[in-house]
């Protein structure tokens, strides 16, 4: 049985989130850099509205790194 999915805490649960986030973030990036590459107005639009989304999840990216290393130093 795998840990993440029969584990009754909430510990299970942050990391398939804080994974969740992560790859949904490189998701993002990864589109954004895809618009990037096109030269029509509607892309440059969408490459901003992208940063909506890519900000925050920066944020939780960050928040999980802090999290995890934290607890590797606590022991």
């Amino acid at each position: 049985m795998h840990p993440l999915i029969f584990d009754t805490g909430l510990t299970g649960a942050a990391s398939v989130l804080g994974l969740a986030a992560t790859l949904f973030l490189i998701g993002l990036l990864v589109q954004r850099e895809a618009i990037g590459s096109l030269a029509h107005a509607r892309a440059r639009r969408a490459q901003v509205a992208l940063w909506v989304a890519i900000v925050p999840l920066v944020g939780v990216f960050a928040l999980v790194v802090v999290t995890r290393i934290a607890g590797a130093l606590a022991g």
